[in-house]
């Protein structure tokens, strides 16, 4: 409980900061004639600054401090914080009294003023450093000419713990016990233990720190701070396997292919490029890129370089890459893959001059968009796997000087001119096919549902496919998960009732594909009237309530027309089937695109009267929210209940209301996206 509550003081702390501000600018123009009325709000403000002090206090004594911050600093911080919380009582009262203490009151308003940036700053010093605000200059290593002559710990193993490391582990901030300033404390680790395994890297406990998902909690560094590049890691096991000593050069260390061009690189940047006199992107401006859900990661400490992802975004506009436009200088990695990019929309990469990585993956481009590509001249990785290039892309990847690696994997070129490309071109690095002993088993893809059509009024005929020989398909019609007990899959079949068909693919060899899902849906009742507990957005209110109900089903496109948009609200849908009906499921279509902010809803349920005035609920369907990035997906969710006799409906729909926390606009209202409500 304690702990709980400490947590709360980095969310207190900023409220008597504001308030004492704001009582202070009240204090200032109340003086003049015009502001005069303004002077009774500056007592209370005050009053409301000196207890929101005292909170900030309590919860950040609470906070467990050993081993974690500079004791000074710490002791600095709480008897300023201390002595402010005082001072702003005493001012409180002050700011009430008639007499002559009121003398006192404008010397203590600004003794006062004076304690809060102290406090502040002290604060400051414990969260981010004591050179948080008046940072030292540090001077740049300078790299010898030749690879074999760089100091490697010296000159590239201890500036990337200088950049990515050492705010959260130094002597004023000890964060794990860890201290990353000096090489004893390297070599000593931290309460977790010692950091480098030499003779196995990749268990080092610093590699498997950095290496987690960016949502766990150990992630290093923290999830938003600049992140360690694919190249800095690799560089920090290849150390680590060299026996993480403090003073060899490369030239005594066993140089592999790619640390060789890795230290190229360092060498190359070593000299003036291209971005060295770019300076730091302003927040209000990249706050603005963000909200047209564009996702930027900085790429340095200075916040000047960037990458943007616009991956799986099935909404990419014109509109959306010119706001990115406004930073095109300091974008140096453009993630566009899964996305609803075309030839088009591609043509607008080119005013990126600075790319060295980009990805197009499982996009709508050809060869032509490689095109407007040719000009990037920093551009060193492109990833080009799933798109529809064929063999005439070739000549255009030739006219990309700077290009060192190219996914060509399922991209509609031939073997036979790949690999003539690839022996006039031995210094790209070509991936045209899996390796297998790279990924091991190959997994194979989920059974394919041929009948497209998802309502029926009697039978349907249920058709499932692969596209490879010897494999065999196992389903359930219950919405159970198929195994090798299930119904095996021999020929197609017919369905009678609404159902949730589950399937998965299995061969020798490989892996068990994914689960294939699909509900079918008898459209045996026919809904005399409904009502819905709120209108929907102007903007996609299609046919109004009756959308629901017109065995239309929308398609993957939020824009087609199709369906009901509501926007950070829930909805209850009340539907009268005209008699009583004897009912056992009701199916909800609905819509998602995270893209465009657009989620399954939270949670479903349903609700049966006779009458139309009591009503009972008797099923309920909670719905998981997306963890990560998809593309748009429709989705039938089927609610099967025991058959119960019942005129009248009521579907509740729950939405997430926000967009969760991993979403590049995360706590913006979100939307649900409704079509068919269908009742058996």
């Amino acid at each position: 409980m304690i702990l709980t509550l400490s947590h709360f003081h980095p969310l207190l702390v900023h409220l008597p900061i504001g308030i004492l501000l704001l009582a202070f600018l009240l204090e200032i123009f109340s003086r003049k004639p015009q502001y005069h009325s303004l002077k009774p709000a500056i007592s209370f403000s005050l009053l409301i600054a000196t207890l929101s002090a005292m909170l900030s206090v309590l919860t950040g004594w609470l906070i467990p401090k050993e081993g974690v911050y500079d004791e000074q600093l710490v002791n600095l911080h709480f008897w300023f914080g201390i002595s402010l919380t005082a001072c702003l009582a005493v001012l409180s009262f002050l700011s009430r009294a008639t007499n002559s203490r009121r003398r006192l009151y404008m010397p203590l308003f600004i003794l006062t003023i004076l304690l809060l940036f102290l406090t502040g700053h002290f604060g400051g010093s414990l969260t981010h450093g004591s050179d948080y605000l008046f940072p030292e200059k540090t001077e740049a290593v300078t790299l010898p000419d030749k690879i074999e002559e760089i100091q490697l710990f010296e000159q590239v193993i201890q500036p990337i713990f200088t950049q990515k490391c050492t705010s959260c582990h130094n002597p004023e901030k000890l964060k794990g016990e860890l201290l990353l300033t000096t090489i004893e404390g390297m070599q000593k680790g931290g309460k977790s233990g010692a950091l480098f395994n030499v003779h196995d890297p990749d268990q080092s406990l610093i590699i498997a720190r950095i290496e987690l998902p960016k949502t766990e909690k150990k992630h290093m560094p923290p999830k938003g701070k600049a992140q360690l590049t694919d190249d800095e890691i690799s560089l920090l096991k290849w150390w680590i396997a060299e026996g993480g000593k403090v003073d060899q050069k490369v030239a005594e260390m066993t140089l592999t292919e790619s640390v060789e061009r890795i230290l190229g690189g360092y060498l190359a940047k070593g000299k003036k490029g291209p971005t060295a006199n770019l300076a730091s992107v302003e927040a209000a401006k990249l706050r603005k890129i963000r909200k047209h859900g564009i996702l930027l990661n900085p790429q340095d400490e200075e916040g000047i370089l960037f990458e943007a992802s616009l991956a799986y975004d099935s909404a990419i506009t014109l509109q959306k890459l010119k706001a990115l436009k406004q930073i095109r200088k300091h974008i140096i990695k453009l993630n566009l893959s899964f996305s609803n990019l075309n030839d088009g929309l591609a043509k607008e990469i080119e005013s990126f001059p600075h790319i060295q990585k980009l990805e197009l993956q499982q996009t709508r481009i050809t060869a032509d968009a490689l095109s407007h590509l040719t000009g990037l001249k920093y551009l060193e990785s492109l990833n080009l796997y799933g798109t529809a290039l064929g063999d005439q892309a070739l000549p255009f990847l030739a006219k990309m000087t700077a290009l060192e690696r190219v996914y060509l994997w399922q991209s509609h070129t031939t073997s036979e001119a790949v690999e003539a490309f690839a022996q006039a071109h031995p210094q790209l690095e070509l991936s045209h096919q899996i390796d297998s002993d790279l990924f091991g088993e190959a997994q194979l893809k989920p059974p394919l549902f041929l009948e497209e059509k998802e309502l029926f009024k009697d039978s349907l005929r249920v058709e499932l496919k692969m596209n490879f020989k010897g494999v065999q398909i196992f389903y359930t019609l219950d919405g159970s998960p198929p195994d090798t007990g299930s119904a095996r899959y021999t020929a197609p079949f017919y369905i009678r009732q609404t159902c949730e068909i589950k399937a998965i693919a299995q061969k020798a060899g490989w892996q068990t594909s994914e689960l294939a899902r699909q509900v079918y849906i008898r459209t045996k009742y026919e809904i005399a009237d409904i009502t819905l507990s709120a209108k929907p957005d102007e903007k996609y209110r299609a046919d109004g309530p009756k959308t629901l109900t017109d065995f239309v089903k929308g398609s993957e496109r939020f824009s087609d027309g199709g369906w009901l948009g509501y926007q950070g609200q829930h909805v209850t849908a009340t539907l009268d089937l005209g008699e009583m009906q004897r009912i056992s499921s009701v199916t909800v279509g609905a819509l998602e695109d995270v893209g465009s902010y657009i989620f399954f809803p939270k949670e479903i349920a349903i609700a049966l009267s006779k009458d139309g005035h009591s009503y009972q609920k008797i099923a309920i369907k909670n719905i998981p929210t997306a963890s990560e990035p998809h593309p748009s997906t429709v989705s039938n969710f089927l609610l099967s209940f025991e058959e119960t006799e019942a005129r009248y409906l009521k579907v509740y729909i729950q939405s997430n209301l926000k967009n969760p926390a991993w979403h590049p606009a995360p706590g913006a209202p979100c939307w649900v996206f409704l079509d068919e409500v269908l009742v058996n």
